[in-house]
């Protein structure tokens, strides 16, 4: 899911709201407003399927949210995950001794003594560019700060539809409000 800047939507109108939702929507679900129909769009493929309000409803309150949540549990595990490997590094690079090892503490630990001088480097330059010189930083660091970033996104997503489409009745007053989108 592409991040779109939700500040450049003011939602408490309706036709903004339409409009957020067509964008966010963009890689899943097309609108054809003159015809009134919509169409799901196949998993990496160029085929629509036409569906109807009710599926259009599922989709919106049930598969929508899914795929949300879905990425959530997966960007926060990478996160974590990269966040665990830079302490590690970190403690490696500086021989600081832990007290409570973990095994997967120990498989990276042993992973990084096992690396070659360059491979080193490199994870340094990864890790502690200028050995943490606060003024710099670092790929890794970035790459956190962009996956915290994707998280409150989605988060923002997942309560901006439960809040504005958690009813039926208001899928049904989006699909009506789609004939008033230019």
């Amino acid at each position: 899911m592409e991040i779109i800047n939700l500040e450049d939507y003011d939602i408490s109108y309706e036709i903004q709201f339409i409009a957020l939702m067509i964008t966010v929507l963009e890689p899943y679900i097309t609108f054809n407003i003159e015809q009134e129909k919509i169409y799901k769009k196949g998993d990496g493929i160029l085929i629509e399927e036409e569906i109807s309000i009710t599926e259009f409803i599922h989709f919106i309150q049930h598969t929508f949210p899914d795929m949300i949540q879905h990425e959530l549990k997966i960007l926060t595990e990478q996160y974590e995950d990269e966040k665990f490997k830079k302490e590690v590094y970190k403690n490696y690079y500086f021989k600081i001794k832990v007290e409570c090892e973990t095994e997967e503490y120990n498989q990276y630990m042993n992973m990084f003594r096992r690396m070659k001088i360059e491979e080193q480097q490199e994870k340094s330059e990864y890790y502690l560019p200028g050995n943490y010189n606060l003024l710099i930083m670092s790929p890794c660091q970035e790459k956190l700060n962009n996956m915290i970033l994707r998280v409150e996104y989605l988060k923002n997503i997942r309560k901006i539809n439960r809040d504005k489409n958690g009813k039926i009745k208001d899928v049904l007053q989006f699909v009506e409000g789609l004939k008033y989108y230019q």
